[in-house]
């Protein structure tokens, strides 16, 4: 209802019954504020989570009379390329030189939402609606930040690949030891966490929100985003068991919290199929492994029958993005995000043996370029669209703006409080069964400072921001709950607490860490080393007599020993 307004760069479509803000005047045919995909049994797809198209209803559509400006979007995508390779050199210098380390990620971010309120601006004071050369970056961007409408593509683009390689260069060994205590976290923990959130929610917050809608949004708040998580730990490159602990709950909640979305999706919305999607969020978590380990499987057979490091590296990057797409995006519907982390498990456990030490190098530069462009993107887009769908697209929607930030604030203590809980109630198992998290090799104060780390390391992002952007496009939320903006403060929410997760706990975790002395090496490591230096010492000088004899090797008789010794005695 409402009808359609064309412009010259795209189209904008108005619902009246709905309480998304209009476009400011003069700003018609920016497309980055389209019409949601339609909702299920409409055309959408099948399914919550569906979309609606390859580009999407946000990407900006030209009139049949206008020239193509498809290629438009790549302009920002390599512009953004350019800055992220400028703040990476920043920051560098920064830790260099002033010894100040800030996470990558949180740059990005707050950079992001700088360029989603500039966006904002130019559109305000646009005065009409014909594209002109100065309008071509924001034109490019628009593009990219219209992918709001289709919150799937974004995690189509990004996540397997930033999900592959942290599971590919994970520690096999430190994984299968923390395995039990991570699906712990991510499946009875979270579940307990979403169900506290969700009491917590009907007591501090005014809205009347009843069950349904806050167990939904206790289950998007719960979730600790894999994105967000693992880029903060590569920044971190410390704790190989805890960073373990934490990436592995990161990315096998994943599939809880879509188990809780489409349950509550069903009862809202199709209370007669309830129990199909409670069977379908079984075949989410249960069928996401098997689907990895097929695919773990080809990729195997197909490496190992070849040693060429480019046909390799190709075969890698493939497998992840196919493995993701079959998951999610076909009717075998399991989890993606469990797929690719099996198959990226399996790589790193098993089938290292089939990639030659040429090839590993290859692969290993292509996934660190890769790995960063996504980081790069992610991390930007977040910012864009949490500043321009999420806040300022509420000025006019929300009457009491500066109170509901207010609130912002008291849902990220309560989230805290109730992950603390959480954890120290999974702790009871993980302190007799984690690695390196036991008595006898963990004193009880260390153990208490490491799930202190575990808590204040559970950040939310991109998976967090995608369920709520599916929520906040779907308009029969509008209409069906309790609450008519129930839809618009669920976007409101989620993107406050990932701000605040990213610039106070990723900025401040790496603190905690060096005060509680965590990357320092115990005595029995320090024993070791010492030991392992000491047979290295004594090994060089028996070898170096050795060679200095003539007669064994006569080449090396008129070498200068004094200058041997001083170059490299000193690496030991």
């Amino acid at each position: 209802p409402g009808g359609v307004k064309e412009g010259a760069i795209g189209v904008c479509f108005e619902d009246p019954g709905s309480s998304c803000d209009p476009e400011p005047q003069g700003t018609e045919g920016w497309g980055d504020e389209a019409q949601p995909p339609p909702p299920v049994g409409d055309g959408g797809g099948d399914g919550p989570l569906a979309t609606s198209g390859a580009l999407g209803n946000g990407a900006m559509l030209e009139d049949e009379g206008s020239d193509n400006q498809q290629h438009m979007a790549m302009l920002w995508m390599f512009v953004a390329f350019l800055m992220g390779a400028a703040i990476k050199h920043a920051l560098f210098n920064l830790n260099k030189y002033h010894k100040v380390k800030v996470p990558y990620s949180v740059i990005l971010l707050l950079i992001g939402g700088g360029l989603g309120y500039l966006e904002w601006s130019y559109r305000l004071v646009k005065k009409d609606n014909k594209p002109s050369a100065d309008d071509m970056y924001y034109m490019s961007q628009g593009r990219w930040t219209a992918l709001a409408t289709e919150p799937s593509l974004l995690l189509f683009m990004f996540l397997p690949p930033l999900i592959y390689e942290s599971a590919m260069s994970c520690n096999y060994f430190i994984f299968s030891s923390h395995a039990l205590g991570a699906m712990l976290l991510a499946g009875p923990g979270m579940l307990l966490q979403v169900f506290l959130i969700a009491g917590a929610v009907q007591v501090v917050l005014p809205y009347k929100w009843g069950l349904t809608e806050s167990v939904m949004f206790g289950g998007i708040l719960s979730a600790t985003d894999p994105v967000a998580v693992i880029a903060l730990l590569k920044d971190l490159g410390a704790m190989p068991d805890l960073t373990v602990l934490i990436e592995g709950e990161s990315i096998l909640n994943d599939g809880t919290s879509i188990v809780v979305y489409e349950l509550c999706y069903a009862v809202m919305f199709e209370p007669d199929k309830a129990s199909t999607y409670f069977g379908r969020g079984v075949q989410l978590v249960l069928g996401g492994p098997v689907l990895g380990l097929l695919f773990f499987g080809a990729s195997y057979f197909w490496l190992s029958r070849t040693k060429d490091p480019q046909e390799q590296t190709i075969i890698t990057v493939s497998a992840a993005y196919v493995c993701y797409f079959v998951a999610e995006a076909t009717p075998v519907r399991v989890s993606g995000v469990l797929a690719v982390f099996v198959q990226g498990i399996l790589m790193s456990g098993f089938g290292r043996s089939v990639i030659n030490s040429e090839a590993e190098h290859t692969i290993h530069a292509f996934w660190g370029m890769l790995i960063q462009l996504s980081e790069t993107l992610i991390f930007l887009l977040a910012g864009a669209i949490i500043m321009n769908r999420a806040f300022l697209m509420k000025q006019e929607t929300f009457n009491t703006l500066y109170t509901d930030f207010g609130y912002i604030f008291l849902v990220y203590f309560v989230l805290l409080i109730i992950r603390g809980l959480v954890v120290a109630v999974c702790g009871i198992y993980l302190r007799r069964n984690g690695h390196a998290l036991d008595p006898a090799s963990c004193s009880l104060d260390k153990f208490a400072q490491k799930m202190f780390i575990v808590v204040w390391g559970g950040l939310r992002g991109a998976v967090g921001l995608d369920l709520a952007l599916s929520v906040n496009v779907d308009q029969r939320y509008r209409a069906y709950t309790a609450d008519p903006l129930f839809a618009d403060r669920c976007l409101f929410f989620c993107a406050g607490v990932i701000v605040l997760t990213l610039c106070i706990n990723a900025t401040t975790l790496e603190i905690f860490v060096d005060f509680f002395g965590l990357t320092k090496t115990s005595e029995a490591e320090q024993a070791v080393y010492k030991g392992a230096v000491k047979y290295l010492e004594e090994t060089y000088h028996d070898y170096l007599d050795e060679i200095q004899r003539s007669h064994v090797h006569p080449e090396f008789i008129s070498a200068r020993w004094e200058w041997v010794r001083k170059l490299t005695v000193s690496d030991l």
